[in-house]
């Protein structure tokens, strides 16, 4: 008995230091401490230390409970992180029911604040925490995550998803929610649709990656933890048959709960992946190894109403197949359908004869029951099939095949979709096509969950095959873009011409500046040359009757007194007399030189001939002189400057050069005349271009001469080898005119 009494003190002692030190860490100790923290401390993680029962597990991961609370431990992630460093199979040995003592760090999970350990001690076994009393409003805003509950729903459906267990499908009326059973449930799960139960587990949340809740979900550990309230009643195609456009309405009796049992024909069919937001619930994906289920979409009509059915029933089915559909109210459209259905061919029918309506008088119907709050008439066209005609704005393909058509009419715009390998087969379409469609009606309605389709009823028609489109007309081939292309093409040409008829009047603008003053030099070489040539005649004439016959007249005097004078003034006598006549012959050929240019009416080679026969008999150089081509027209004033120059050339080339000939070429091609003076005289060295010396302005002359004609002039020499002058003119029409002028 005393040792009782000393056990129950040493553990009074140890639990009372153990609390000391917890709360001298700072170590949390109960889980709703945990829910209570900030996202930022869960994120940067607090120390934990939790003791509980083990309520579920799931793999490796499980989750604990401690009075109210409960929260998921993360082995995995621990692993992951670094945090967990021991063995895993700890966790392989944890079943409900353990009570544990946990050891860990505070992370931020997918929904909610998660565990993971460093250390996992097993105390022993303990009983579950009662189940909470189910409270839709809580649990339906996950407010009862990972704490057991009680929840009660009407089965629509089961999944058998290896090896996590069975899935089933409940509806809470009005929110749906799964539960996961074990896997050796499936038998009892075949007979459990339809029926109304009450189960017992922990409730869990299917969540996106923002953290958001997406449904809730219940985690039952076995099949005794479910109670059939009320059983399935009769099979279900045993249940009173109902027309399609009382499946979502006003019809108390049904609520969402009961299974409805319908009859029509298809009017589209297409076989579509199941999936039910599992992936999300069950972490362990790798696990599931189950592909996604292979069901069906299809829309019905009995004649007046369309409904869309979703069965996980892996049925071949096409349009004008009369079924019998029994399943559930789906509301997760604006427009009621069925899901979870059960289906059941009855006969092949033709498929039913299209309604010819446009998509304008769709969204009016709606539109206008939308803003009265009245029923649309004559329906809502919502799983008719139905033919319209409307011009293609756009056509848009998918990576899988599915075509979307954008489509206007009246002002209206909708879609039209081929699905999958249905569209691979139609050719591309050119915006601006008229075409003809047939299909089936899919309205976007106001959804009090998507207010951003309060504006305009949406209408979508799911076509069928590429043979529900008809080409019309086809789009001219001016469209938009290449109308675009065209006129921007015009405009680049407007452009361009615009810069051509710019570049064009400055060139036409700068040529005219040029021609005009080159008129103006020409007219001023032309005057220059009349007056010059004016100038030289009568200074020759003053010469030739003054000073030369003063000469004359010396000489003669001196040859008398040379004759009959004294025999000693002879040699003087004689001296003078020849330098009388050297004077008289300088004078002679300077007055010639005044004198030889072109007169009026004399062509330029006679008196280019004249020039140089004249040269040739006033020095030692050789003298020879080429004309090629015809120079009858060649303006007076024009030849006259060239055989200025060629004149001062022929000097130049005599006095300074040394040379033992000189070469005169003329030669005109069109309307251009070069002249060339080639000598091979001493040459020079022309460093500034201009070819002037000190004293000497011959060269400069006879450049300024050619620049006024138009031309230019250009010397090539070297000191030893010569001297070669190039003078390049370009004749005038109006050089005549100005000779005359001038």
């Amino acid at each position: 008995m005393k040792r009782t009494w000393v056990y129950y003190l040493i553990s009074l002692v140890c639990l009372l230091q153990a609390e000391h030190v917890d709360a001298a860490t700072d170590t949390i100790t109960r889980i709703d401490e945990i829910k209570a923290l900030s996202g930022e401390e869960i994120r940067v993680g607090r120390d934990v230390r939790l003791r509980g029962v083990v309520t579920a597990r799931i793999c490796r991961l499980f989750i604990m409970q401690d009075g109210d609370s409960g929260i998921f431990v993360y082995p995995r992630l621990a692993r992951d992180e670094g945090v967990w460093t021991g063995d895993d199979e700890v966790f392989g040995s944890l079943c409900p029911g353990t009570e544990v003592e946990i050891t860990g760090v505070t992370r931020q999970g997918g929904f909610a604040p998660v565990i993971l350990p460093y250390a996992v001690t097993r105390l022993g076994k303990a009983p579950l925490p009662a189940p909470e009393p189910f409270n839709p409003g809580r649990f339906f805003r996950g407010l009862d995550d990972c704490r057991r509950v009680e929840a009660r729903g009407v089965v629509q459906g089961f999944w058998k998803r290896p090896p996590l267990g069975m899935v089933l499908v409940l509806d809470a009326n009005p929110g749906r929610f799964m539960a996961r059973l074990p896997l050796d449930a499936q038998d009892a799960c075949e007979g459990l649709v339809a029926a109304e139960v009450r189960l017992q587990g922990v409730a869990m949340a299917a969540f996106n990656t923002r953290g958001e809740l997406l449904m809730p979900s219940v985690f039952v550990n076995a099949l005794s933890d479910l109670t059939v309230e009320r059983s399935p009643g009769n099979a279900p195609f045993e249940a009173p048959k109902v027309p399609l456009s009382e499946v979502g309405g006003y019809r108390s009796a049904f609520g969402g709960k009961l299974r409805l049992h319908v009859e029509g024909v298809v009017t589209y069919a297409e076989r579509i992946q199941i999936s039910f937001l599992d992936d999300a619930v069950w972490p362990y994906r790798s696990l599931q190894g189950a592909a996604p289920e292979q069901g069906c979409m299809f829309f019905v009509h009995d004649g007046e109403t369309g409904l869309k059915v979703q069965t996980r029933q892996p049925i071949d089915l096409a349009p004008g197949d009369r079924v019998e559909v029994a399943g559930f109210v789906d509301r997760s459209r604006a427009v009621s359908g069925l899901t979870e259905a059960v289906v059941r061919k009855v006969r092949r029918e033709a498929p039913p004869a299209p309604l010819r309506v446009s998509a304008e008088q769709i969204v009016e119907a709606n539109e206008f029951a939308l803003y009265n709050g009245v029923m649309a008439e004559p329906g809502d066209f919502d799983g008719a099939l139905v033919t319209c005609e409307a011009t293609l704005t756009e056509d848009i393909q998918m990576d899988n095949g599915t075509r979307t058509l954008r489509l206007k009419k009246s002002g209206v715009s909708f879609k039209a979709t081929l699905r999958g390998q249905r569209g691979a087969s139609l050719p591309a379409l050119r915006p601006d096509s008229e075409l003809c469609l047939t299909g089936v009606v899919m309205l976007d309605l106001w959804h009090p969950n998507d207010l951003s389709t309060v504006t305009r009823p949406q209408v979508e028609l799911l076509l069928r095959s590429a043979d529900d489109i008809v080409v019309l007309r086809q789009p001219s081939w001016w469209t938009a873009p290449r109308l675009l292309v065209a006129l921007t093409v015009l405009m680049s040409v407007i452009f361009a011409g615009a810069v051509w008829v710019w570049l064009l009047h400055r060139r036409v603008r700068e040529t005219t500046g040029r021609l005009a003053q080159e008129m103006h030099g020409r007219r001023e070489a032309a005057l220059e040359f009349a007056v010059t040539l004016r100038e030289r005649n009568r200074l020759a004439a003053n010469l030739h009757d003054t000073l030369l016959q003063t000469l004359g007249g010396i000489g003669f005097q001196l040859v008398a007194c040379q004759k009959g004078g004294d025999t000693a003034a002879r040699p003087q006598l004689d001296v003078a007399r020849r330098m009388v006549s050297h004077a008289s012959e300088e004078l002679r050929n300077s007055v010639w030189t005044l004198r030889s240019l072109q007169a009026h009416g004399q062509r330029f080679g006679p008196a280019l001939e004249a020039i140089v026969e004249r040269a040739r008999g006033t020095g030692d150089a050789a003298v020879t002189c080429r004309i090629e081509g015809e120079f009858e027209d060649v303006s007076e004033f024009v030849g006259g400057n060239l055989l200025l120059i060629i004149q001062e050339a022929l000097l130049n080339a005599q006095k300074h050069a040394a040379c033992g000939y000189i070469q005169v070429t003329v030669r005109r091609e069109g309307e251009r005349v070069d002249v060339e003076v080639r000598d091979d005289g001493r040459g020079f060295d022309d460093e500034n271009g201009r070819g002037a010396r000190a004293g000497h302005f011959g060269l400069d002359v006879m450049r300024e001469r050619a620049e006024r004609l138009g031309g230019r002039l250009a010397i090539e020499s070297r000191p030893g080898v010569g001297t070669i002058l190039r003078v390049t003119v370009l004749l005038r029409e109006y050089d005549a005119d100005m000779g005359e002028t001038g």
